[in-house]
């Protein structure tokens, strides 16, 4: 166990750090006991580390270096692999995708508020509800058809629909009025 004096007795230092007593003993061979604790000879902690992790004091100091600039290759590296998946495709920046979406939900929503426009004169020419129905529910089709050809990387549809087909801006900004 280990004392109130910060000498730790063989037993303490096995059980601290999970080795076997013969082996604690093996290691701190040639390295003179700090004192003693109930007639057992006993050390200090930070001749105890060294003893147990093969490291002298003095060589502390530069594996902390060496570790450090380990640290910092593996960070160099992992930016480095993290900006060629980029520039490949295989990951993009939240922003970049947040941005291709508000513009898809944008573009959506131009559509869908101009259906009331492009639909009324034609549904005002029918008088069967069922052709109002199937004319309503065409450009209804054609701007979910438009959402699902949106290309999220470019931010435009990939065919079909053209941004000038539909009077989404001026129909928007009525339907906002409302």
């Amino acid at each position: 166990m280990a004392m109130r004096s910060g000498l730790w007795s063989i037993s303490a230092i096995a059980t601290e750090f999970g080795m076997d007593r013969r082996t604690v003993a093996k290691r701190l061979e040639g390295i003179d006991p700090a004192g003693e604790k109930s007639g057992h000879s006993a050390w200090r902690l930070a001749d105890v580390i060294s003893a147990l992790t093969g490291r002298a004091p003095e060589q502390r100091d530069e594996i902390d270096e060496a570790s450090d600039k380990a640290r910092l290759m593996r960070a160099k590296a992992d930016i480095a692999e993290f900006e060629a998946r980029r520039l490949s495709g295989e990951l993009v920046l939240v922003e970049d995708a947040e941005a291709a979406w508000i513009d898809a939900a944008a573009r959506f929503r131009a559509r869908c508020l101009g259906i009331p426009s492009k639909a009324a004169p034609m549904v005002a020419q029918e008088g069967l509800p069922e052709t109002c129905h199937e004319i309503i529910e065409t450009f209804i089709h054609e701007a979910l058809a438009e959402l699902a050809e949106i290309d999220v990387e470019g931010g435009a549809p990939t065919g079909g629909f053209d941004a000038q087909d539909v009077d989404g801006d001026s129909a928007a900004a009525e339907a906002d009025d409302i």
